[in-house]
Parts: structure tokens; C-alpha cells; sequence
């Protein structure tokens, strides 16, 4: 493991010494969740110790500081989309959608969360918060969540494979819902909300992130990945088969790639092999025609046609200015007109696969279709 990556109990003891933490626990796996930053699961590690979510420090001794974004990380943190588009809820009403301008709802990023109920292996959490789109629309959401860590059997089971002893995993899920609190109707021509989950986690020179899709013509179905968020990604960190899409995530180049539901399988994975570690997300996925909310900064594009699974590399600014070292793997749900008091969900889950090459071959071919060397050899390192 590389030598500059903490240990989860350094990171929990960072965690517990600025705010609370519910630990949850199955066999050998422990993850931390913060209900004081949206109950986000922060960590998480296995036998080995490692630390396999990132944590900003910093941003954890400083607090919610920013009104723009604070860059907290957790391996599972909950979001909302669309973040552009004319219908944003990251841009207020009648600005243009610009760095200068964006900022991220107050009930996503500085407010705390109250737990519902809570086990050894589960804990619910709920908030209520008013956000208003970038069409002056203003949603009143009352947003819950069940974090639940998985048990080496319900593992196996969602990966519908034996787990050998030799192969230390660790794995959790969040069950995430927002309801349409108000008493107006969520309506398409004013703007409708998706549930967005991101997973922080430790960049290194040799992790590439792949993502299985659905082989066909781009007349029938479209590009294979949509790797203009932040300017095209260059060729040597971006390439393509028929069948996947790797992307370098060594946070050393900031970018990022989407895929649409029309490519998307319904899961995506890294592979880092310095850390001798698979990292597996598997998510809702809805039919390829559901309505997923549009992101990029565009005000002409459908607003209804965004992507459904994105990666983040994040990297320095143009000023030289860069959040942490990190990558990320993100899942959306599609959107929904809510009548008061309908509710929409979602899930998404995290495994991580710790072993050497041969070991975690077989779970590479069967969850995302490649083998680990094939991942390793996909890009330039």
C-alpha cells in the first residue's frame, strides 16, 4: 500500500475528535458515518486497516466553512441534480452558469442530519431543506437515507460470486429517498430533482477507473462516453472499447466523464494495483428512456438527457488550486414529477475487493467484464 495514504483509524480518530460518529460493523468490516455532514458514510476499512474513503483534514478540523462547496470527501456523500442546465439548483436564478457562480445547496453540504433509527449494522437518517432552481422554482425536499454495511454472505450474494478467504472485502449500501415535501407539484416545465450519490476515494498514479457499456452503433445508441464536462479529456487519459470505458484517476488532471443510460450497465469499478485493490459500484438503473436531469453548464441542451453514471478526476485549477487528492465514482437517479408527499429512491453500493492480481481477477471479468491486467495495461503510467 502506498506509504502516504492514512489508516482508517487515523481517520477515525480525526472523525471523532470533530464530530460524531456511528460506527457500523459486520465481521471484519467497519464503515463511519457523520450525521453531521449529511450522513455521509466517511470511510470505511477491512482486516488490512486501510483507510478507503478520502477525507479532507483540513476541511474536517475547519468545519462547513465555504458558502460555495466544502470539500469534506466520504466514500459516500448525497447530492441532488441537476447542477446545470436551465433548470440547476448550483446557479441561482438568472445568472450564467460560470465558476463565479456556482455554488452547492446549503442542505447538501452545511447542514447536519438527524438520525431516525440505528443498529449495529444500519443507521437512517433524514433532513428537510428548500431549494430554489436556476428557473425560480423552489423545492421544499425532505431528504432520508439508510446506510447499511453488507456481511461477507450478502456480498457474495449481490456479486453473485464465492468470495475466497484470501480476498478481504468490504462493502455497504445507501438507500436514499427525496420526498416532495411541498404542497405544489413537482412539474417537467419548471424543473424536476434527481438523487445524486458521489464516492470520494484515494487517488494514485496507477488507478484507472473502467466502466462497462453497452456495446452498439453510436447511430443507435449514442457516443460511448461523454468526456467534454471540463474541456475534452485528453486521449492518454481517456480511451474506449467496444465494451468499456477507462479513465485515468490519478488526480493529477482535473476532468470528467459520463455515461449515458443508454450505454450504462448499472455498475463501474477501479482498479488501483499499488493498493492491491477492486473497487465495485453498483446502482439503481433505471429503463434507458427514464428522464435523467442534464449537468453540464449548457442552456441549450435537453434538460432531460444527462448521464447517468460519472467519474471525476480532480486536479489543479487553471489558478493552480486543487481540492485533494481524489477520484470519484458517481451514480444519478433519473427524475420524477412528484404530486405532494410522492417520493423517489435510489441505491447505490460500494464493495472493495482487497488481494493480489490473480485473486481478483475473476470478480474484474464477471463485474466489469475486463481482467485486472487488462485495466492495468488500458492507459499510459
Amino acid at each position: 500500500m502506498p506509504q502516504d495514504l492514512p489508516t482508517y483509524q487515523s481517520d477515525l480518530a480525526a472523525l471523532a475528535a470533530n464530530t460524531t460518529v456511528i460506527e457500523l460493523v459486520a465481521g471484519d468490516a467497519r464503515i463511519a458515518v457523520a450525521p453531521e455532514h449529511q450522513g455521509r458514510v466517511m470511510s470505511a476499512t477491512g482486516r488490512s486497516g486501510q483507510s478507503l474513503g478520502w477525507i479532507s483534514h483540513r476541511v474536517l478540523r475547519e468545519g462547513p466553512m465555504s458558502p460555495v462547496f466544502n470539500a469534506l470527501g466520504g466514500a459516500d456523500r448525497f447530492w441532488i441534480g441537476p447542477e446545470g442546465s436551465r433548470f440547476a439548483l448550483f446557479f441561482d436564478p438568472g445568472v450564467p452558469l460560470s465558476t463565479n457562480t456556482w455554488r452547492t445547496p446549503r442542505g447538501i453540504d452545511r447542514e447536519p442530519w438527524s438520525v431516525t433509527s440505528k443498529d449495529a449494522s444500519s443507521v437512517t437518517l433524514a433532513h428537510a431543506f428548500q431549494v430554489r432552481n436556476r428557473a425560480n422554482f423552489t423545492f421544499d425536499i425532505r431528504a432520508e437515507r439508510t446506510v447499511r454495511i453488507l456481511d461477507r454472505a450478502s456480498l457474495a450474494r449481490v456479486l453473485g460470486q464465492p468470495l475466497p478467504a484470501e480476498v478481504e472485502v468490504v462493502g455497504f449500501e445507501t438507500e436514499n429517498a427525496i420526498v416532495n415535501a411541498g404542497r405544489e407539484p413537482w412539474q417537467v416545465d419548471r424543473g424536476l430533482v434527481s438523487i445524486w450519490i458521489l464516492g470520494m476515494f484515494p487517488a494514485t498514479d496507477d488507478t484507472t477507473v473502467v466502466i462497462p457499456i453497452k456495446a452498439g452503433a453510436a447511430s443507435e445508441l449514442g457516443p460511448s462516453v461523454n468526456g467534454a464536462y471540463y474541456g475534452q479529456v485528453p486521449p492518454e487519459r481517456l480511451r474506449n472499447t467496444s465494451t468499456a470505458v477507462f479513465f485515468k484517476a490519478d488526480a493529477r488532471w482535473r476532468s470528467k466523464i459520463g455515461i449515458s443510460p443508454r450505454r450504462a450497465l448499472g455498475v463501474a469499478g477501479s482498479y488501483a494495483p499499488s493498493r492491491r485493490l477492486l473497487t465495485i459500484v453498483q446502482y439503481d438503473k433505471a429503463e434507458a428512456s427514464a428522464a435523467y436531469p442534464y449537468s453540464q453548464w449548457s442552456d441549450e441542451a435537453p434538460a432531460y438527457e444527462g448521464d447517468v453514471i460519472n467519474s471525476y478526476n480532480d486536479g489543479p485549477s487553471a489558478e493552480g488550486e486543487q481540492f485533494g487528492r481524489f477520484f470519484e465514482l458517481e451514480s444519478s437517479s433519473p427524475v420524477r414529477a412528484l404530486a405532494p408527499g410522492e417520493r423517489l429512491r435510489h441505491r447505490h453500493r460500494t464493495i472493495f475487493l482487497a488481494g493480489n492480481a490473480a485473486a481478483l481477477d475473476p470478480f474484474a471479468h464477471r463485474q466489469l467484464g475486463v481482467s485486472t491486467s487488462a485495466i492495468k495495461d488500458a492507459l499510459p503510467q
